[in-house]
């Protein structure tokens, strides 16, 4: 039996003054999936997410949160039903301590903060002022966000970003790990080989429409992928 979507969108279409960003763009993600949103860079990526998550209103189409017509639905409410979302800009203020900012998220969520720091190798700079850390580091603070309160939805905007390469499988073992507790996990970025290591379903995103291309295995075989992102396997 195939689980049910937990966000989904169908044929939405913004436009930003006479910038037409998407036209016809559908995608959905179910639980225990990490789904990787490909494209060139302008494509519409990242409005995407954010029509999902509900920060941007399309100008037409229908998103779906949990199953049901998303319409009126705020951000909050959702954050409030188990959605977390990480912006490309990173989430955390980069003048507290990462500590204090985690246990001030788990205090609201719930959620183990040690357990957070341990998956994300951020022990050791658990005392320090986000700020003060690489960017490698604070991309993974701000996920460590996503780990509190038992998420039903993590939507994530180039998770992969300024993450040594060394550092990260530290990142996609942790999507994994959403996944595998039954999170519905949706990513953009361009670091194709290691996305393609650690997502289940591709969906390219182009001409202001998206492709589902089923599994990571699938949407290798697929001329179309190798067009647009450049992908050789």
């Amino acid at each position: 039996m195939v689980a049910p979507s937990m966000i989904a969108c169908d044929s939405v279409g913004k436009r930003f003054g006479e910038r037409r960003v998407l036209s016809a763009a559908s995608t959905h993600v179910r639980a225990g999936e990490v789904r990787a949103i490909l494209g060139r860079n302008g494509v519409g990526k990242s409005t995407l997410l954010r029509i999902l998550v509900g920060l941007v209103t399309p100008d037409y189409g229908r998103v779906e949160w949990r199953g049901f017509n998303a319409d009126g639905l705020s951000f909050a409410a959702r954050c409030a039903q188990g959605l977390r979302y990480l912006p490309s800009e990173g989430l955390l203020s980069p003048y507290d301590r990462l500590r204090e900012q985690l246990l001030d998220v788990a205090e609201r969520f719930g959620g183990d903060v040690n357990l957070a720091l341990e998956l994300l190798d951020l022990g050791r700079v658990a005392r320090q002022r986000i700020g003060a850390l690489s960017g490698g580091e604070q991309r993974r603070a701000n996920l460590a966000v996503a780990l509190l309160g038992n998420p039903t939805a993590f939507v994530a905007d180039e998770p992969f970003r300024d993450v040594d390469p060394k550092d990260r499988a530290v990142v996609g073992h942790t999507l994994q790990e959403l996944a595998r507790r039954g999170t519905a996990c949706v990513i953009t970025g361009h670091e194709l080989p290691t996305i393609m290591s650690f997502a289940t379903h591709i969906t390219l995103c182009t001409s202001g429409t998206c492709y589902d291309l089923g599994t990571v295995a699938h949407a290798t075989e697929q001329s179309i992928l190798r067009r647009e992102v450049g992908w050789l396997g």
